[in-house]
This record gives C-alpha cells, structure tokens and sequence, in this order.
C-alpha cells in the first residue's frame, strides 16, 4: 500500500502556483519515498477569498490597475518625506555628494553649525503658531537640531559645496525628521511620548526652522527642493507609498487573496475544515503536509474531529501555537491551567513543526503543547516575506520529514 500524503496550502495561493508547488513536493518526496502517493487538497479556488463585486470597495480601482509615468511635485514631497522618516539625513547626504554648487562660504558654515548646534535657545523667537510652540514641541525640535549637529554626515554637508538655501532646508528638513521620530524612539525606551507631528504641523516646523536658520521658504514648491535631490527623487517617487497609491487596484488584484483568505477564515473557517476533513476522508490520507494557513485550519480540523487514517501532521511556517497563545482558535481554547502535552486532544497524530527564524510568520509549538510536538528549525538565505514561502527546496525540511514519515527507519 503506498503512503498517501495530502499537501494543503496556505493563504493567497491560487492555481498556477499551487500546481507548481505540488509538483515540487510530489518530486522530493519521492525520493525519500518511492512508495508515496500525494493528494492535492487545493482549497483556494472553494474556500479561499474574492472580490465578489469586482473591486467595488476599493477607490480607484479600476484606474490604479497600471502605473502612472509621471511624477507630480506632490509626488516628490510625499517620497522625501517617506525617505526621511526612515533616514533624517537623507537629503544632507545626497547634497553632500553634490558639486553642482558653488561652496557654501567659510563664514556661511560656521554662522549655521553654530546656530544648529545651539538649538533653540529660551531666548529664540516664536516659531509663529501655538502648536509650535507648545513647551513639548519646542523642545523635540531643539533636541533634533542638536542631533543633526553632532552627526558627522551633517559636518560633512557644512564642509562640502552646496549652496545656502539648500543647505538650510535640508537641515530644516533633517531636524523635523528626527523629531518626528523621536515619539517612537522615547516609547522605545519607555519614556513618556512627546507631541506626535502631523502632516500640517510638520510643514509649518520646517518653514519656521528655515527662518530661523537664516533662510527662506515658501513651502515645498520644486524650487525650493533642489535639482540634486528632485532628480533622484523623481525615480523614487515609484517607489514605496506612492507605489501602492499608484497602483492600489493592482496591488489588490494580486494581494486581496492573501490577506483575504486569513480573514475570511477568521470568520468562516468551519468551510475550510470540512473541506479538508473531506480530502482527508476521500484520499485515506497517511500523513498532511500542510503551509501557513493551511496547517492552521488543519490543526482545527484534527482538534475538532478523529481522524484515524492521518498518523503524521507536519506544518510547514506555522502560526498555530501563536494563535493558541493569543486564544484565537476557534477550536481550542486557551488553558493555562493545563500541563502543555494536555492541551491538544488524546486523539491528535504526532505533530512536526518546521519553522525558520527569518520567516517572522512561522513559530514553534513544544512552549504550548509540550513534547506533542516536534519543533525543527531550517534554514536559508532569503530575507522576509519570500522566506515564508523558501521551504520547499530546503534539504533540511525534508531530511526531517522523511526521518518522521511512518515506516521511516
């Protein structure tokens, strides 16, 4: 009798890529096992998620299903700032790469380090509106200017050529980026959280530093960003946000899936189970192998029911025991009381987990459920998300698969 393996997938997939992975599971695990017989238990197209109006619920879907070519000035504000909310000194840095400047003087140079490094004084004048001037905010953009400071990157503008409005702006632009962050970085530290900066305020802080600083400003207008950056920008502007704003009707097409199947089976996983219990029941199957959401809704179903035939459940990027942990199983309640082996029912099969530490989706069940399951780490070379689905050509994986396969020797 050959021993029958039934493969559930996880969420988002649909056929081609379903057929495809199949295909390569079948192909390893018959060289562990020439007397394997692998099932398809392909949910997606019955059970999984769709738009069933045809993207109604999503704004300008239809128009953001292609890529817009041009980038707007709104384009380009949007994309620094998304750039130096991740680095401040982003734009200090492109300018200090520049020679398409005359130098700033010697005397320009020290006059800005120094009133930067000074921050702002008691004695600074207002920084023209009551926001901005609330005691907090004054002092997270005093904080931020002295940082800029003391970085050597931003010494490394002041010593460079570049012209004084750009030098300003940017230094304008660096500090309220930083002081924007600086909410996240003090909750970080568990300090108490400073006045959050939006959009408006953020605007209005750098208008009010480029005065200070000796500049002028009249808002973000192309002219006042600067050919060195605007140029680069122009090819990011593609990038990131505007990116998914762009092309959110796309976006949808090939992601609704994903996250859809996950809420929908939040909601309705019992259509998810019988289906399964059915392919189970249909097939005979020996052993499940079974990814992401896929062995989540396989957990359930051999909680909820007796299956005697399955003898071997391996889960493959598991979420699992996490969603135990959080008591988010429909089917399993969460029992601090209970020793970990007696959390799962006296009927489950024996239990493989394969997880890797840089899947940040997958994780490990011998915490929870004891020694009812076996944890087996694997590793690779791909950075998150494509390590949640690099599993299936990992020698690791199947070495622990075939070593737990019954009959295996």
């Amino acid at each position: 009798m050959p021993l029958k393996v039934l493969f559930v997938h996880g969420t988002g997939v649909r056929h081609p890529s379903y057929s495809d992975t199949l295909a390569r599971v079948r192909t390893r695990l018959e060289l562990l096992r020439p007397d394997v017989k692998v099932e398809p238990c392909y949910w997606g197209e019955t059970c999984g998620a769709r738009l069933n109006a045809g993207g109604l619920s999503i704004p300008q879907y239809d128009s953001t299903r292609s890529i817009g070519e041009v980038a707007s000035e709104e384009d380009l504000e949007v994309t620094l700032w998304e750039l130096l909310s991740r680095d401040p000194l982003f734009e200090c840095r492109l300018l200090a790469l520049s020679t398409s400047h005359e130098p700033f003087s010697s005397s320009g140079n020290d006059v800005l380090l120094e009133r930067v490094a000074r921050g702002l004084p008691q004695t600074a004048p207002t920084l023209g509106s009551k926001d901005l001037d609330d005691t907090q905010v004054r002092q997270q953009i005093d904080r931020s200017l002295r940082w800029v400071a003391a970085q050597q990157e931003y010494r490394s503008l002041i010593e460079a050529s570049t012209d004084a409005d750009s030098c300003v702006r940017a230094t304008a632009r660096a500090a309220v980026a930083r002081a924007m962050l600086l909410p996240e970085l003090e909750a970080a530290a568990g300090r108490s959280l400073p006045m959050a900066m939006d959009a408006t305020l953020r605007d209005a802080a750098v208008d009010a530093l480029v005065r200070y600083l000796g500049g002028s400003y009249r808002g973000f207008a192309g002219a006042f960003l600067g050919t060195v950056v605007s140029v680069p920008l122009k090819g990011l502007a593609l990038g990131g946000t505007l990116a998914v704003e762009r092309r959110r009707g796309k976006l949808a097409d090939g992601t609704s899936f994903m996250a859809g199947d996950i809420l929908l089976y939040q909601a309705a996983g019992e259509r998810l189970r019988n289906f399964i219990r059915t392919r189970i029941r249909e097939t005979g199957a020996d052993v499940l192998i079974a990814h992401s959401l896929g062995g989540v809704a396989c957990v359930e179903s051999l909680v909820e029911t007796t299956e005697p035939s399955v003898k071997l459940l391996v889960t493959v990027g598991s979420q699992a025991p996490y969603l135990y942990e959080l008591n988010a199983l429909r089917t399993l309640q969460f029992d601090a009381d209970s020793k970990p082996e007696d959390r799962l029912p006296s009927h489950f099969p024996r239990w493989l987990n394969i997880f890797n530490t840089r899947d940040f989706v997958s994780f490990v069940g011998r915490g929870i459920f004891g020694s009812r399951v076996t944890d087996v780490r694997v590793k690779n070379l791909l950075p998150f998300p494509q390590s949640h689905s690099g599993y299936w050509s990992n020698d690791g994986m199947w070495n622990a698969i075939g070593d737990a396969l019954p009959g295996a020797r």
